[in-house]
């Protein structure tokens, strides 16, 4: 068994305040948080199986129970939570989504899925999806299906090469993590997030006998302070970077700090850090259903009132849930399988069920949905289709031109157009890229009015590629379009 450590509970809460934080809209590096948590569980495991390696006793069965105690039965009673919540208050399209989290999550892939759907983190639509914290446990399961088996091959003899084999992946991924210039897959995929978890390995074996001067310790977390509240001002792969390395510095065994111990040894921090990860999995629950139907914005009283739940909610899980389940004690090897087994099939079979029928769970008549018909294909996808079928020239001289320039948010205006009492008398024509579109100039010279539509951006979106927004302006700019039209 390890030595428990207090200042590591510590970590883990200024990692997951920072999270909620973040969510909460207060913080605008707190995701950086996950990264602490991927450092600290690469450390923590590959402490438990490496030295079960060097005694001779590491099995993977043992491994992935280990595994399957710590996260799966809170992991499915929150995708259950979610599932029932949505089925009252949700609309089909955003139901219909949710059931895809709910499989992907109960796969460990939520992470690819919200890459293929939603793309980018930051995305104003992912404030609103219950489960779409879920993908740091997708990044950090799929790392440990392959993070294990280095331990098994490399046993007995060929134990030496566990370090070299280690640190010659985690400087692949450092390689790609840098060259790859699209956020969207550098924050999702384990690729470029398995040197985050690691290190944290890395130092496990390396250092595990080295201890750090004390002094050292508050300065690196001074740095990591730094980070969350001013990092901006570096480029966010220093920054993750500078995180990661303060994190291990930090997690490295040392003598006592005054400073540390305070910040990180409080009863405050220590119990946060205990309950870290029922914090983690209940918050956006909170604040994805919150927005949904609750509050429009989150104030500070709102959040203050948000955070007392979710800080309670989590309390009563980590006694019930977590704690009984992980201790082999109180819950045999079976009973934690046909709990969490159970729960994982009732799951994805009423997620499948919902997907199937297009989140049509009940009657919506301010959508012209019926509960009790079958909807055959994607309600959202033929929505969507016609308006890029709108892509094309003006075409009649009897109605008012519009022309809509944008992302889904130019869609969702066409869309309200179309369903408005002015869709008989307009034509509209829809541009997803002014720049790829031949014939801009004749729609935008044709055009009666102009609308350009885009999400704000802000932050670590605009930073990792050119922001949107330039397109519009060469557009008005390139084009000299009628500024009274827009």
């Amino acid at each position: 068994m390890l030595t428990y450590r207090k200042d590591i509970d510590g970590m883990r809460a200024i990692a997951v305040v920072a999270v909620i934080l973040f969510h909460l809209g207060f913080f605008p590096n707190g995701y950086l948080g996950v990264d602490i948590f991927f450092v600290i569980s690469g450390f923590l495991i590959t402490q438990i199986i490496y030295k079960e390696t060097l005694n001779g006793n590491f099995t993977i069965s043992n491994f992935y129970m280990r595994r399957i105690r710590r996260i799966l039965p809170l992991v499915m009673v929150v995708c259950f939570v979610a599932l029932i919540l949505a089925y009252f208050v949700m609309l089909p399209d955003d139901m219909e989504n949710l059931a895809q989290s709910v499989i992907a999550t109960n796969l460990f892939s939520n992470n690819i899925l919200l890459l293929i759907t939603s793309k980018n983190y930051w995305n104003v639509i992912n404030e609103y999806k219950p489960l779409m914290h879920t993908w740091s446990l997708g990044v950090e399961e799929q790392f440990y299906v392959v993070f294990p088996l280095i331990f098994l091959l490399l046993k007995g003899k060929w134990i030496k090469y566990i370090l070299p084999v280690i640190i010659g992946l985690t400087l692949v991924s450092l390689i790609l993590f840098f060259v790859q210039p699209r956020i969207e897959p550098k924050f999702y995929l384990i690729q470029y997030r398995f040197f985050e978890l690691a290190i944290g390995g890395i130092a496990a074996i390396y250092l595990r006998d080295q201890k750090v001067d004390a002094r050292i310790k508050p300065f690196l977390l001074l740095l990591i302070l730094f980070i969350l509240f001013f990092g901006s001002i570096m480029t966010p792969e220093i920054r993750i970077l500078l995180t990661v390395l303060a994190t291990v510095g930090i997690l490295l065994p040392s003598g006592s700090n005054a400073f540390v111990k305070l910040l990180l040894e409080n009863p405050v921090s220590v119990y946060l850090g205990k309950i870290s990860f029922s914090l983690y999995m209940w918050h956006q629950i909170y604040l994805a259903f919150g927005r949904y139907f609750v509050f429009e914005h989150i104030d500070p009283i709102n959040a203050v009132i948000v955070g007392v739940l979710i800080v309670l909610t989590s309390a009563l899980s980590y006694e019930f849930v977590e704690q009984p389940f992980r201790d082999k004690k109180k819950s045999s090897t079976k009973l934690v399988l046909v709990f969490t087994g159970s729960l994982f099939l009732i799951n994805s079979l009423f997620a499948f069920y919902i997907y199937k029928i297009n989140g049509v769970v009940r009657d919506v008549p301010e959508l012209g949905l019926s509960g009790k018909t079958t909807y055959v294909g994607n309600l959202n996808f033929s929505y969507v289709d016609r308006v890029y079928k709108l892509d094309k020239p003006f075409s009649s001289d009897n109605k008012k031109k519009i022309l809509v320039i944008g992302d889904s948010y130019a869609r969702d205006w066409s869309n309200v157009l179309l369903e408005s009492s002015l869709a008989d008398q307009i034509e509209l024509s829809f541009v997803p890229t002014p720049s790829q579109c031949k014939d801009i100039q004749t729609r935008l010279a044709s055009a009666e009015h102009i609308f350009l539509c885009y999400a704000a951006r802000s932050g670590d979106s605009v930073s990792f590629k050119a922001d949107p927004r330039a397109d519009f302006h060469d557009l008005v700019n390139n084009y000299k379009a009628d500024s009274s039209k827009i």
